[in-house]
This record gives C-alpha cells, sequence and structure tokens, in this order.
C-alpha cells in the first residue's frame, strides 16, 4: 500500500510536471497573438473627444502587417511583452489540470 501511495505521488508530480511545460509552451505559442488582438482593439477605443479612426488613420490594416509592423518599429521581442504574468497563470492552470484530470 505504501508503494501504491509513493508510486501515485510520482504520477502526480510528472502530471505536474509536463502540465507546467504545456502551460509554458502553449502560452509562448499564442502570446504574439494575443499582443496582436489587443493592438487590434486598442486602435478602436474611442476617447471622450476624439472620434474614432477612418480606414486612413487605423495604424494596423491586416494581421501580417500587423506582425511586420511591431518587428519593425519595436523588434521581434515585442510579440512577448507583458507576457510574463500571463505565462504564470496559464503554468499554474494547467498544473492543475494535468494534476487532477492526467
Amino acid at each position: 500500500e505504501i508503494f501504491m501511495k509513493l508510486k501515485r505521488s510520482q504520477f502526480i508530480s510528472d502530471d505536474a510536471l509536463a502540465g507546467a511545460f504545456a502551460g509554458a509552451v502553449a502560452r509562448l505559442l499564442s502570446a504574439p497573438f494575443d499582443v496582436l488582438k489587443i493592438r487590434f482593439q486598442m486602435q478602436y477605443t474611442p476617447s471622450s473627444h476624439i472620434s474614432p479612426p477612418t480606414g486612413s488613420s487605423v495604424k494596423y490594416k491586416s494581421i501580417l502587417q500587423a506582425f511586420r509592423l511591431i518587428i519593425q518599429e519595436e523588434g521581434f521581442f515585442a510579440l512577448w511583452k507583458g507576457n510574463l504574468s500571463a505565462t504564470y497563470l496559464w503554468i499554474t492552470y494547467a498544473i492543475v489540470q494535468f494534476s487532477v484530470y492526467g
């Protein structure tokens, strides 16, 4: 019985490690798209004294153009700006999910 408990705890720690890795990789791959989503949303946020942008005054017009412009103006790693706290969240969530359901 002690062996079974030890073996089960080993499985839980393996599941937790797998979950942490999966969460980190998932966030690493999805972060640039999250940055783009936020950039697109923010360019359409009307201010109280500024009219909404027209087609010609919009900075980001397509996904590929936005990727290129961000990399050109801010560098490649700008696609992961503000990613650290969200990575912690995704890792924690994945650890719990993998440990409970693994």
